[in-house]
């Protein structure tokens, strides 16, 4: 089983790092690929390793790629069997790539926007079961779907379409359901900013009516 990140290195915090060594550590024929530009750098490849190898893993069960090309990036995605997310700040066009390339993605939203940008697509796509509700539960839910091979390997071969058929998949149905909730949250705007009409703001016919009946 071979788990993978492409995500930015400022997300893999050192608390993301000990979760994945603890994946790895349950699943001891597992292995990792991460790649980022910043890891082309030795000190960077020295820490993470060191971070894993705090925990029992060896380096040889983590494989760090540099960014490459366009086309190699993509390749990359062929040699991964689920892809995990980082948390607090979760991916965004990354996770999309993962999914378009049949990867699916384990997640762990948190309360804040950044943190719930995967589990937005993953909803989208119907893939709740890869949306973790703590960080006890990312740990099981990578493992357990490491686990059942059958099921993963019916949604590798199935995730593009599903992909294609969501409303994020296809631009001009993704651009329809944006200007969809545009709309609504204008309609809403629009509704809160009535009031009832003895609240309203004078007119000027109003205002010379009063000041008339004032005068006499």
């Amino acid at each position: 089983m071979t788990f993978g990140s492409f995500n930015r290195l400022s997300k893999v915090l050192p608390e993301v790092l000990q979760c994945w060594a603890v994946i790895l550590a349950a699943l001891p024929n597992s292995r990792l690929v991460l790649k980022d530009r910043l890891l082309d750098g030795a000190r960077q490849q020295a820490t993470i390793l060191g971070a894993f190898a705090n925990k029992g893993i060896v380096a040889d069960r983590v494989t760090i790629l540099n960014q490459g090309s366009r086309a190699s990036h993509f390749a990359a995605y062929h040699d991964i069997d689920i892809a995990l997310d980082p948390f607090p700040h979760s991916g965004g066009m990354t996770t999309l790539d993962a999914l378009w390339m049949g990867v699916p993605v384990v997640t762990c939203p948190g309360h804040t926007i950044s943190s719930r940008l995967t589990a937005a697509s993953l909803t989208a796509a119907g893939l709740n079961d890869y949306i973790a509700s703590n960080f006890g539960n990312y740990i099981e839910l990578s493992v357990a779907k490491a686990h059942d091979l059958v099921a993963l390997a019916e949604l590798r071969n199935t995730l593009r379409n599903r992909i294609e058929n969501t409303d994020f998949g296809d631009p001009n149905r993704y651009t329809r359901a944006v200007e969809a909730q545009y709309r609504s949250i204008w309609q809403q705007w629009c509704k809160n900013q009535r009031r009832p009409e003895s609240l309203a703001e004078p007119t000027s016919d109003s205002y010379d009516s009063r000041t008339s009946r004032i005068g006499s």
